[in-house]
């Protein structure tokens, strides 16, 4: 998944509210939907490199996913703990 910087300043980057794995990338797709971002598909038109790292602890996921799916209903396009938290201004 890659994004314009501008778009990802738009929804305040990726929700570090988020604990343990999963649904992150599904929430940040919902929220830059949500702000009018529009999807491109870009298979086999770029190179993909992923990092390697630990997975983290699954036990989280279903409150994850509960999360992404009530932001979903109420099309919200802020994260809670996001870019802003960290000083970037946008």
């Amino acid at each position: 998944m890659a994004f314009w910087r501008s778009d990802l300043e738009r929804v305040n980057g990726f929700d570090e509210s988020f604990r343990g794995w999963g649904y992150e990338d599904s929430d940040a797709v919902a929220r830059l939907f949500h702000a009018g971002v529009m999807r491109k598909d870009g298979a086999f038109s770029t190179e993909i490199f992923h990092l390697w790292h630990r997975e983290a602890k699954r036990d989280q996921a279903s409150s994850n996913q509960h999360i992404v799916l009530e932001r979903m209903k109420t099309k919200e396009t802020q994260a809670a703990r996001g870019l802003r938290e960290h000083g970037v201004t946008v």
